[in-house]
């Protein structure tokens, strides 16, 4: 048992954590994605954890079809996405069929996310100061750079649109491995940055009573 070593729980292997630290008989650890850091005597943590194993890790890393949200926004309000056993600051990594995003843009649900087919990618520009507004660029000629970055690997690019300063996310599609064995094209939009919450429904109101 080493730092980075990852176990799940033994009576629920979805939960996995990843070893921070281990001295003098106590190990630290914390949930994979993000969590407090938690410590315990090593014997207690291996009657609770045992080694995380390739096949745990294939199961959890499947993707099952489920909504988010995004944390900010009204309860009603959700994207149908895929979803696995992922996480970042403890917000899901879902990834999104294209036509799912297609409609969630023009239902107004993801304002800065346009999507560019020729290299066939999403591509979301944010202002860093949020006070700010976008200037008129030449959208053909700036996605055609961003499509030979995103070629390269780089996908998350901070530059200047006029004087306004800006980030740039790219989200190229991918096969997503699926829980039944196969797999499905999507996008990874926000994964990893954005405040996603898989979906869930709001408590009904109670009516009155006689």
């Amino acid at each position: 048992m080493k730092q980075h070593d990852m176990y799940v729980h033994r009576e629920d292997p979805s939960y996995a954590v990843g070893i921070t630290e281990v001295k003098d008989g106590v190990v630290s650890f914390a949930a994979e994605g993000g969590g407090f850091v938690k410590s315990g005597p090593v014997g207690k943590f291996e009657d609770d954890f045992r080694p995380e194993t390739p096949e745990d890790r294939a199961r959890r890393f499947a993707y099952a079809k489920d909504a988010v949200q995004l944390e900010w926004d009204d309860p009603e309000l959700r994207i149908p996405a895929w979803t696995n056993g992922r996480y970042w600051n403890g917000w899901v990594m879902p990834a999104f069929e294209k036509d799912e995003l297609l409609k969630a843009i023009d239902d107004g649900l993801l304002s800065d996310v346009k999507y560019h087919e020729p290299a066939d990618m999403f591509v979301s520009i944010m202002p860093m100061d949020g006070a700010n507004m976008l200037p008129e660029f030449d959208t053909e000629k700036l996605y055609a750079e961003l499509a030979e970055q995103a070629a390269a690997g780089e996908l998350y690019i901070e530059t200047k649109i006029g004087n306004v300063d800006v980030t740039i996310d790219l989200y190229p599609a991918s096969d997503i491995p699926t829980a039944d064995g196969g797999t499905v094209r999507a996008y990874p939009v926000g994964a990893g940055s954005w405040c996603w919450m898989k979906y869930q429904a709001p408590e009904p109101v109670a009516g009155p009573t006689a």
